[in-house]
């Protein structure tokens, strides 16, 4: 992700206009002629999931 799409991602996430776009699907060929069906996210989206991670896992994590 290149700085000028990272701050505007910032800003769409601070000023909360920032929405996800819809998910892909790609459909992957099983045998007997069925199909798995993938979701593929964007990176924007990757990005973001990747981020409040970050910063909710040390939250909720348990023990520790």
């Amino acid at each position: 992700m290149r700085a000028r799409e990272s701050r505007e991602l910032r800003a769409e996430l601070k000023t909360h206009a920032f929405r996800p776009l819809p998910v892909r699907q790609r459909g992957i060929p099983k045998a007997g002629g069925k199909v798995r069906y993938l979701g593929i996210n964007t990176i924007r989206d990757r990005v973001v999931q990747a981020s409040l991670k970050l910063v909710l896992e040390p939250i909720f994590e348990v023990g520790g």
